[in-house]
């Protein structure tokens, strides 16, 4: 059975919303706001996007926003009773978080801004209640006619990107290296031609990039350290889209290398000199090289896909349940873990760090990005633990979003967005797969498929397969929705079939893997999961072009592969499986892109010939 529900659109009888919306769309002013509502389904948290444009229509900011419908009695005055984990959203996200509560009776809009200050000064509150009445102003309405809640909305979003990262180093950037104006250079047609290649795939084709990058990079310049026929220095900086900057710069060699350092440039130091001679194909393999990347680490959108987030969720939970005030089990009020990872969990982690003698959060970041749990867990002895415990027991929700939870898996975000969506999916989620239930006795170690019954690894084994064609499609639609087409994988078959081989023995099962294809079949691919001892003959002596008859139906065979079964690879299984085909395709995408430029010299500062010789041209 496939347990992966199509996305939902706002359903058509959803008057209230329909409501909403209608008014909104009123009252805005489409040259300044543009407003994105989402997937209804998508986030509990919010509703859409608003981007902040200024008068020449180019956008400098974006708002999340949160649209309630006022009732009656919520109207004069206007306010409105929000959740408060609403609230305490806008601390586990960049851009800034309004709350709209919309008068239809009136046609009007009124909105808050929850800014860290009011969340601040409503702390007492918000550790103590479920909801907190927002009061709106009569000064920030929406009624079709006043704009000053632009130039208000403008400034919430400019002094919010004020704070991007590496602002401070930016800004030595800025005033640290020459811009390149008025300077003619024979090689600066070559430089234009790769950024204007690089900042069109980073923006169009493969947006998921500015997903993962520096708030608010509207397009990255070029860095000057040494540009000769062999070899070439150079460094790629964002600019922001509240900045008016140049697009080549050039910096001391010793300072670029510096940055890099800092990760305010990310430098590339490349024997041979691709700039030169393909300067389009090397900004492909750049671009090729950071989606890489977006892939292997699993840094992609999963909201829209319920198993994913299931997934992601079990996955985490099963290691830190105790740290969220969790016992393991199989099924979860969606509550309890929303409460678990955004409260508990932090709240036992801030509790952990302050007993430490001057312990800093910065002890525990790992890659100076995400704070890890284990980082904290492993300096901890088991009765200084359960101390923890005591001391927060019952103070769930005191402290909220503090630090950007990660591990070796999933990045902070990806950790947020999954358990901010569970929210959304039901009352409470199941384990998507089953638990061992023959663990062998008296054996210190043994395999991990000695723990599973025939029965139970065969229902894994489908689970993972009936589940990946949906899980892969909707990833490449929610983060490749420009070239999904070109990325299509599974769609390619009409039936998958998974023979297991071993299933019933204490040899290391694995599994044979036959993708096959009917002629005219437009309908979308089956899976079948069997034993090797059920599976039809014809299997074992298939090769890739043979046209076989299988569970009653002819077929061509297109690909075929034998390995062990995806259940018992990386975890999570599905998603990872997701992201190694995603690679595949990458690939293919890129297949006309050279996979060789000259040898990438990995550690610019070590090179001698940086920052010594002056005289060397650049």
């Amino acid at each position: 059975m496939n347990d992966e529900p199509e996305p939902a659109g706002f359903p058509n009888t959803d008057t209230d919303e329909a409501d909403t919306q209608r008014i909104l769309l009123n009252v805005i002013h489409p040259d300044r706001v543009k407003l994105e509502f989402e997937t209804r389904d998508k986030y509990p948290n919010r509703d859409g996007f608003i981007e902040i444009a200024n008068e020449d229509e180019i956008p400098i900011g974006d708002l999340v926003i949160q649209v309630k419908k006022l009732n009656q009695e919520y109207t004069d005055p206007p306010k409105f009773p929000a959740k408060v984990k609403t609230l305490i959203y806008a601390r586990a996200i960049s851009p800034p978080l309004l709350i709209l509560g919309v008068d239809v009776d009136e046609g009007k809009v009124y909105w808050k801004h929850i800014s860290r200050k009011w969340l601040q000064e409503q702390e007492d509150d918000l550790r103590e209640q479920k909801t907190k009445t927002i009061h709106f102003s009569e000064d920030h309405v929406l009624d079709g006619e006043n704009r000053g809640y632009i130039s208000e909305w403008e400034n919430i979003a400019v002094e919010n990107k004020e704070k991007i990262k590496n602002l401070d180093e930016y800004k030595r950037l800025k005033k640290t290296a020459t811009p390149a104006l008025g300077k003619e250079s024979p090689y600066y047609p070559h430089i234009h031609r790769f950024l204007d290649e690089y900042n069109r795939l980073r923006s169009v084709e493969f947006e998921v990039i500015q997903r993962w990058e520096a708030d608010d990079v509207w397009s990255y310049g070029y860095v000057d350290g040494i540009f000769e026929d062999d070899q070439v220095l150079f460094g790629l900086y964002p600019i922001p889209s509240t900045v008016n900057d140049v697009q080549i710069k050039e910096i001391d060699r010793s300072e670029l290398v510096e940055m890099d350092s800092h990760r305010v440039v990310r430098v590339i130091h490349q024997a041979g000199n691709p700039l030169k001679s393909s300067p389009e194909e090397y900004a492909k393999s750049q671009i090729k090289d950071r989606v890489e990347d977006i892939i292997e680490n699993q840094n992609l959108d999963l909201s829209n896909s319920n198993f994913l987030v299931r997934e992601v969720v079990f996955d985490f939970v099963d290691e830190h349940h105790e740290i969220m005030g969790l016992e393991k089990q199989d099924e979860y009020e969606t509550d309890e873990l929303y409460d678990g990872f955004f409260y508990y969990l932090q709240n036992w982690l801030d509790t952990a760090i302050s007993s430490f003698a001057e312990a800093d959060f910065r002890d525990f970041v790992s890659y100076g990005e995400y704070l890890s749990p284990v980082a904290v867990t492993g300096r901890l002895r088991e009765e200084k633990m359960e101390e923890i415990h005591e001391q927060i027991d019952g103070t769930e929700g005191e402290l909220q979003y503090l630090y950007p939870i990660g591990t070796h898996r999933y990045s902070p975000q990806v950790l947020a967005e999954a358990f901010d969506k569970v929210s959304s999916i039901d009352d409470s989620i199941e384990r998507p797969y089953l638990e061992p239930d023959e663990v062998p006795d008296e054996q210190d170690s043994w395999y991990v498929w000695e723990g599973y019954s025939q029965n139970r690894l065969l229902k894994n084994v489908e689970r993972v397969w009936s589940n990946l064609p949906t899980s892969y499609n909707s990833i490449v639609r929610s983060n490749f929705p420009e070239v999904q087409d070109d990325l299509i994988y599974f769609d390619k078959y009409s039936k998958i079939v998974i023979q297991v081989n071993n299933s019933d023995s204490d040899q290391r099962p694995s599994e044979t893997r036959l993708f096959l294809s009917k002629k005219g079949d437009n309908s979308k691919v089956s899976v079948e999961v069997v034993p090797a001892d059920e599976a039809p003959d014809v299997i074992d002596n298939a090769t890739p072009g043979d046209h076989i008859e299988v569970f009653d139906e002819e077929y061509t065979v297109e690909t075929l592969s034998v390995g062990e079964p995806v259940f018992f690879a990386d975890k999570p299984p599905v998603l990872s499986e997701s992201c190694s085909r995603l690679e595949d395709q990458i690939d293919d995408y890129f297949s006309d892109v050279s996979s060789h430029f000259g040898r990438l010299i990995p550690n610019a500062a070590a090179q001698s010939d940086i920052g010594e010789d002056e005289d060397q041209d650049s």
